[in-house]
């Protein structure tokens, strides 16, 4: 047998493993969800517009999806690289390439601002969700200040459950608004604002592809995507702060990227050094969450470039000194800022024993009973109990609980969890089933508000303080708004194609094949993909990966994916050496 054919028959082989470890990543939560489900989980979920969830249609779908992934994997490992080839060697006008410099950032920026200009027209003067408004209230009131999270009054300007960052940033821009008398303004202003630093980052990835040596062509295909498919212009355009993390996390990920790629050489850099840091601040300040992924970043990069740890050290604890320690040690007491309670960290936890009780009430004595009812109100959160968030559960927090009422807690926890463990996985699996599992539509905001502005109103009213947010969708915008906004729920619902307007596609399907991909293709080349697959991880042992919790991971699909095909152009699946 000749040496190709010998390298061949490995490289197959070798495809036909990693096809099938893929292949089964994807189904089976499908089948495992199918499996364990109870009717109350399953009659909210259709799976790919097709049939409503059940245990017969799932386990079906499970096996579609499997035998699916396994046959286009295979394909992809075997004639992707020779294909990205092919494609280079097709020559196109230099007019209609991208290139990674100031100017064509710039450009590429403008044109996607451009074409999302009718979104913005729709949404005008902006869209919320409640946690912007919430964020508002805060803002725009004087204190005590309403917790919502836990029906808490607390005595404090702002309460950290949410970024302060975030709240500041929002809070200027409406303020400024109100000054120049219209609170209309203000908030159209930070929509502005918010949409330009999301089309920058999107065109920072896009031109970041030169560096990895996309073909131009696949690089306009980034841009078109970027500019048409809903998903992106309509988070852009919606005041939350899971879109303005998005911004930062995007260029974050393509420094990262470059970091990766150079082996640390791009630390040489005091430019690149002073931006990576700064990013990496506006990371850990603009998401609670974000302090862990940057930490989690950091120790992966420090660990991957051997030779240059000194300043890679310094880029990230640096951002872990300022953001952790001085921020709050500064900030929080001058701007009178209240901490967020534990509930948002212990949800987990606290969903797990409660769906646990409720199926065996046995399960807890009267010592575990009185060791969790000191930190929720145990009664109260049996009857709020959903299966399939933690909100409900959380909302049940007792804010007077210790620090030794909860490791007391942590005792009864564990102890009732060695008792049912099945039961702790499933109430975790139906937590993350959004994001392992491709059912969940990617909801869009084209409003404010207004109910929940009513809302923390009426609390600011019985707490003897005003609140109020006079902008309003004038009725012509909300019109075409509801027009446009409908076909995009037709498409959603759609057979097949509304797999693509999913959490669970970008937020999960898109993470684990880039990454499988990559390491298929170049091992070492997956530690790149390091942000990306630790926001994914950190949203399934989260409380809830609700859709706007993916709007970051939806964002770094492209630099994911790209990386991905630098990685299938740098080596030969098949052989151990690797182009340089």
């Amino acid at each position: 047998m000749s040496k190709h054919a010998t390298n061949q028959r490995r490289l197959n082989k070798r495809a036909i493993a990693y096809a099938f470890v893929l292949a089964c990543l994807l189904a089976a939560p499908l089948a495992a969800l199918a499996a364990i489900a109870p009717d109350s989980v399953a009659e909210q979920i259709t799976l790919f517009g097709l049939v409503q969830f059940g245990k017969a249609s799932g386990l079906a779908l499970a096996g579609i999806v499997f035998a699916c992934t396994l046959i286009l994997a295979f394909l992809a490992f075997t004639r992707l690289p020779g294909a990205l080839e092919r494609l280079n060697a097709v020559k196109v006008p230099a007019w209609i390439d991208i290139h990674l410099n100031r100017r064509t950032v710039l450009v590429v920026t403008l044109i996607i601002l451009a074409c999302w200009i009718p979104v913005l027209y729709l949404v005008f003067p902006g869209a919320t969700k409640t946690d912007t408004v919430n964020q508002l209230y805060q803002f725009l009131s004087e204190k005590p200040t309403w917790y919502s999270a836990t029906g808490d009054v607390i005595d404090a300007e702002f309460i950290d459950h949410h970024p302060v960052f975030d709240t500041f940033l929002l809070g200027a821009f409406a303020w400024i608004g109100r000054l120049a008398g219209s609170d209309a303004a203000g908030l159209f202003a930070y929509t502005i604002f918010q949409t330009a630093l999301v089309a920058a980052a999107c065109a920072t990835a896009i031109c970041y592809t030169e560096r990895l040596g996309i073909h131009p062509v696949l690089r306009i295909a980034a841009l078109v995507l970027i500019i048409v498919a809903p998903i992106f212009p309509g988070s852009a355009v919606t005041a939350q702060k899971d879109s303005l993390f998005a911004a930062f996390i995007v260029v974050y990920t393509v420094l990262f990227m470059e970091a990766i790629r150079t082996k640390g050489n791009a630390f040489a850099s005091k430019g690149f050094l002073a931006g990576f840091i700064a990013v990496t601040c506006l990371c850990m300040l603009s998401k609670k969450t974000g302090v862990a992924l940057m930490v989690l970043c950091g120790i992966v990069l420090i660990c991957a470039l051997r030779g240059k740890r000194t300043r890679a050290a310094a880029a990230v604890l640096a951002p872990l000194l300022a953001c952790s320690l001085l921020w709050p040690a500064i900030v929080y007491p001058t701007a009178n800022v209240a901490p967020g309670g534990s509930q948002e960290a212990w949800g987990m936890l606290y969903q797990q024993t409660v769906s646990t009780l409720k199926k065996h009430p046995e399960a807890a004595g009267d010592a575990e009973r009185a060791a969790i009812d000191a930190v929720i109100d145990l009664d109260r959160a049996l009857e709020k109990h959903v299966s399939w968030r933690t909100d409900e559960v959380k909302r049940c927090a007792r804010a007077e609980s210790t620090t030794q009422d909860r490791f007391t807690f942590l005792g009864a926890w564990a102890k009732i969890g060695l008792a049912h463990p099945s039961d702790y996985l499933m109430a975790t699996a139906y937590c993350s089933a959004a994001l392992l599992v491709p059912s969940t539509p990617f909801s869009l905001a084209y409003d404010i508000d207004q109910s929940t502005v009513s809302s923390f109103a009426s609390h600011a009213d019985k707490l003897g303080v005003s609140f109020t947010l006079d902008a309003v969708n004038p009725e012509p915008n909300q019109a075409a708004a509801k027009a446009v906004y409908g076909a995009y729920d037709a498409l959603c619902q759609a057979p097949i194609i509304s797999l693509f307007f999913t959490s669970g596609f970008w937020g999960g399907w898109i993470p684990l094949i880039t990454l499988v991909a990559t390491f298929f293709f170049r091992k070492r080349s997956s530690l790149a993909l390091a942000p990306i697959v630790f926001s994914a991880l950190l949203l399934i042992v989260s409380p809830a990966p609700m859709p706007r919790y993916v709007v970051s991971l939806a964002f770094l699909a492209l630099p994911a994916i790209a990386w991905m095909l630098y990685a299938a152009q740098m080596a030969e699946p098949g052989s151990r050496k690797s182009k340089r």
